[in-house]
């Protein structure tokens, strides 16, 4: 089972925690330029509609497409979470919206670090950390996605606190946050390989549930485990 970027400490860290020093500075000034061409482009591109959005993003990830499948299936997860609580239709398209642009913000990460299998040392770890951030700041100026932002910039806090970028907890953190949370851990948990199989799902449904009430709202794994598998169509 896939565990990279979800549970416990978010991802595994390997060494001694270590003082940021002028190579990270030097990451982050080369994500931070790799942002503004992103926001840029976003922004000329002028998405009205989930139609128009899926097109931009089969442009933005067109040498990424493990992760545009990812957050496809993360969008798929989370919009019917969100039908399952059950939420209003419109807020139900909010989420999916949130949920399709929720990695924007890795797309201006060098590949050779969201590429990484196995253990990140904690420099690689707090540039990580920026991602959310990123992506508010790339959708905060764009209409359609506007709303989006705030969701995007909470969906790594957790429920009962300690999560980042601001620590926030419980009814805090957007609802839209909550659920794309629990989708984005599910599919990172079972893998992209395929379909998974009843086995290594029931194992990453059981990691969401070890883990409601301390990482994620408890209310929204709840209504993850509700909703039929037949349900989840890939967009």
């Amino acid at each position: 089972m896939r565990t990279h970027g979800v549970i416990g400490a978010g991802v595994q860290v390997q060494g001694e925690v270590r003082t940021a020093g002028p190579d990270l500075q030097t990451v982050l000034l080369d994500i931070a330029r790799r942002r503004d061409r992103l926001a840029e482009h976003v922004r000329g591109a002028q998405p009205r509609s989930i139609e128009t959005l899926q097109q931009l993003l089969e442009d933005l990830h067109h040498d990424q497409p493990r992760m545009l499948a990812h957050v496809r299936r993360v969008a798929a997860a989370a919009v019917a979470i969100a039908r399952a609580l059950p939420l209003p239709e419109l807020a139900c398209q909010h989420v999916y919206r949130a949920a399709l642009v929720h990695d924007i913000g890795k797309l201006a990460f060098p590949p050779t670090l969201i590429d990484k299998d196995g253990q990140f040392t904690s420099e690689e770890l707090a540039v990580i950390r920026t991602h959310t951030i990123a992506g508010a700041a790339i959708l905060i100026n764009v209409p359609y996605l506007q709303a989006s932002a705030a969701v995007v910039a909470s969906t790594h806090e957790r429920w009962a606190g300690g999560g980042f970028p601001r620590g926030v907890f419980n009814d805090a953190i957007p609802m839209p946050s909550r659920i794309i949370a629990v989708a984005d851990a599910f599919d990172a948990l079972t893998g992209h390989d395929g379909e998974p199989d009843a086995e290594i799902r029931d194992a990453a449904n059981a990691e969401l549930v070890r883990y409601a009430g301390s990482h994620f709202d408890p209310a929204v794994v709840r209504a993850w485990l509700r909703v039929p598998e037949a349900e989840i169509v890939a967009c």
